[in-house]
């Protein structure tokens, strides 16, 4: 894992645990094993490090299989939804369960 990813995953981490607000980026550079100053050559801003967590789990929902079929693929009348609306719900909360079972995914639901 490079400089990077530690920065990305301890950063999920603490932010999960803390909140974003109560996590600084002299924590983060702790809890890596860098200083603080090095982080700016990853990240330009603490807020940098957010977006790139939330656009990793954007693109993981834009990936997902299950999520992305076209069993869930509502047309402009809805009919999957209207027609069977526990299939539909049940089929999508098991499709997000499966997505966010990952340990890393974890994180990001608390």
């Amino acid at each position: 894992m490079n400089t990077k990813e530690k920065i990305f995953e301890v950063a999920l981490n603490q932010f999960s645990k803390k909140g974003y607000d109560s996590v600084s980026l002299r924590e983060i550079a702790e809890e890596v094993g860098i200083k603080k100053s090095s982080i700016y050559s990853h990240y330009p801003s603490k807020e940098a490090i957010l977006m790139d967590i939330f656009e990793y789990f954007t693109n993981l929902f834009k990936e997902d299989e299950l999520l992305n079929s076209k069993e869930f693929l509502l047309s402009k009348d809805n009919k999957i939804l209207l027609e069977n609306p526990e299939i539909f719900y049940h089929k999508g909360s098991e499709a997000f369960k499966e997505l966010l079972s990952s340990k890393r995914n974890l994180k990001f639901g608390n």
